[in-house]
């Protein structure tokens, strides 16, 4: 049956709206501006409120289709929020535990409930959503490339200290994230640079990549060590896909180009060498390295999270089933890695809803890739989130909305091959 021009125009302004809102819920939590409009959750829901009626109006059974096709997760989600809500609900001293482990979580499975069901109106509706998230993203960041360069490690004033939340509210607006936002842009940095391969657009494209460096350089310019250490590790992996998506001679071409550059590193490193930021986290990588190599993990690392991750593992041996629980067995949970953190709280068994809950996406995701390099992209960008998560809390943020948002295909594998440069 032929659509009218009406019909049409109806369709396009509830794609239109669903793709817009669902894009400021996920941006809420990782773009600067945006989450400080509303600290998240204010942002959020409204947003996925909007998008609920804007997707439903264009397929009814999206949202329906799309708990059938992740149930397992939200079944083992559920018997992970149980354990979790047993575990800190009455706690009086551990609330921020409960939203760490309770609270985001569940946002986590609101974004993929909304983005399987945004997912059920075709690969064209998934691929502008994720360009979108691409564009706002960067954009947002590389907004705050100017106050990094004139205040080094002002992105550290707005978390972990006393005046965090009014630091936030005066840098925030001038693109100057947290570390999860920067951590992120880093675990997504190889889909976003597959996405960018598919913008038809010339000078669209070469937009996104412009703001995609940018961004890039804001996590250098954080001074966040493990950040800038997984954006290395992303940008390496974004280049090797780079040089395979190409044929014949394009891709000697290729790797002509990225070995250049190699070549060239030592004297591109002593022309940044003398910005403050860039010298603060390759010292302190080069430190933590030699000082791991004589000392061990426990003593070596000047961070203390190698110590932390000991006792938390000697914490586990003590109570591998159960885990903490309140009032009984004494917590030695430091927070700064989902792994041992996970095992600490909720033992070997409560844990496994959790991780087994990440693995059912992921093959879900493995399995409906409709191209081969959007495999290796989805692989790698996996890879880089457990690292992320061994060695620091990631696992449970809402933040991994951005994530799913970008690397969870359409169901329909028959539906529209992805285009790819």
């Amino acid at each position: 049956m032929f659509r009218t021009s009406q019909q049409r125009t109806s369709h396009h302004y509830w794609q239109v709206l669903a793709i817009a809102s669902l894009t400021i819920a996920v941006l809420s939590f990782v773009s600067p501006q945006i989450g400080t409009l509303g600290h998240g959750l204010r942002t959020a829901l409204p947003a996925l409120a909007v998008a609920w009626v804007a997707i439903t109006r264009l397929a009814p059974q999206a949202f329906w289709l799309s708990f059938k096709r992740f149930r397992s997760f939200f079944l083992l989600g559920c018997l992970f929020l149980l354990q979790a809500t047993l575990r800190f609900l009455y706690d009086d001293n551990k609330l921020d535990l409960f939203d760490r482990y309770v609270l985001n979580p569940l946002t986590l499975s609101f974004f993929l409930l909304w983005i399987g069901a945004l997912a059920e109106l075709g690969q064209k509706t998934l691929n502008r959503f994720r360009v979108g998230i691409l564009f706002g993203w960067s954009l947002s960041l590389a907004l705050g490339v100017p106050e990094l360069l004139a205040n080094p490690g002002v992105a550290k004033w707005v978390m972990g200290n006393v005046d965090a939340e009014q630091n936030a509210s005066i840098y925030a607006p001038l693109g100057v994230g947290s570390y999860t936002t920067y951590t992120f842009l880093a675990i997504c940095f190889v889909p976003m640079f597959v996405i960018i391969q598919k913008v038809n657009s010339t000078i669209w494209r070469w937009c996104n990549i412009v703001l995609l460096i940018l961004a890039s350089l804001g996590v250098f310019l954080s001074t966040f060590s493990m950040a800038s250490t997984l954006l290395a590790i992303s940008i390496f992996f974004a280049l090797l896909i780079w040089v395979m998506m190409a044929h014949g001679l394009a891709r000697f071409g290729r790797c002509f180009i990225l070995l250049l550059p190699l070549l060239l590193l030592p004297i591109a490193y002593h022309y940044v060498e003398n910005i403050p930021q860039i010298n603060d986290v390759v010292s302190k990588v080069e430190r933590l390295y030699g000082g791991i190599r004589s000392a061990g993990l426990q003593e070596g690392d000047e961070t203390e999270r190698g110590n932390w991750f000991i006792e938390e593992l000697e914490a586990v041996i003590e109570n591998p089933v159960a885990g903490y629980i309140p009032g009984v067995v004494g917590m030695r949970d430091n927070g700064h890695s989902s792994l041992s953190n996970s095992l600490v709280l909720f033992g070997i068994f409560g844990a496994l809803f959790w991780f087994c809950g990440l693995w059912k996406i992921f093959k879900d995701s493995l399995r409906y890739s409709t191209h081969e390099i959007e495999k290796y992209a989805l692989i790698i960008a996996w890879v880089v989130l457990v690292l992320s998560g061994i060695l620091n809390p990631t696992w449970h943020s809402p933040a991994i909305g951005a994530f799913l948002a970008l690397t969870v295909p359409v169901k329909n594998i028959h539906s529209t091959k992805a285009k790819y440069a």
